[in-house]
Formats: C-alpha cells, sequence, structure tokens
C-alpha cells in the first residue's frame, strides 16, 4: 500500500505490539498489566449497564461482539466494598 507517494507500510506496521521477528517482548506482561490496572480502577465503582440487557444486540463474526458498543453508568461508591482497600499492601 502506498501511503503519501514515498512510504511504503510494512507488516505488522499498524499492530500495537509489532510482529515477528521483532515482536515485543514484554507485550504479555503489558496487556496483563493493563488489565490489572483497570480491574483495580473499577473496584472503586458501580458499573450498570445503561440500557436493559434485552436491548443490547449482538453481531456474529468471527467474534460475537455487540452492535453499538456496551454502554455503561459507573457511579462512584461511597464506601469500599468488604476487604477492598484504598492503600497499596
Amino acid at each position: 500500500m502506498d501511503l503519501h507517494g514515498h512510504q511504503i507500510v510494512v507488516d505488522f506496521a499498524f499492530l500495537p505490539f509489532g510482529g515477528e521477528p521483532r515482536k515485543c517482548v514484554g507485550d504479555q506482561f503489558a496487556l496483563m498489566e493493563s488489565t490489572v490496572a483497570l480491574a483495580m480502577l473499577l473496584r472503586k465503582f458501580n458499573v450498570e449497564l445503561r440500557d436493559p440487557p434485552g436491548q443490547v444486540e449482538l453481531v456474529m463474526g468471527a467474534t460475537i461482539h455487540t452492535k453499538a458498543g456496551l454502554w455503561c453508568n459507573l457511579k462512584l461508591m461511597s464506601a469500599a466494598p468488604f476487604g477492598v482497600t484504598s492503600k497499596p499492601l
């Protein structure tokens, strides 16, 4: 694919962690770290679906996903649930 007359797209150019043979050695760690960070952030919120579950439309392709996203409302919890601390261990 020609981008600007002189730039050529190479394989894996648009993948976040690249691809073989120059694949990022820390990609799995980075993905796990982001998952843990998101989980720690979401512990402080109540998550509720914006629309009733019956109104969420699914689309089937290579994967099953929602047609228009899964919209949620976040409400900050007034008190942390039992066993959850806001300070690092």
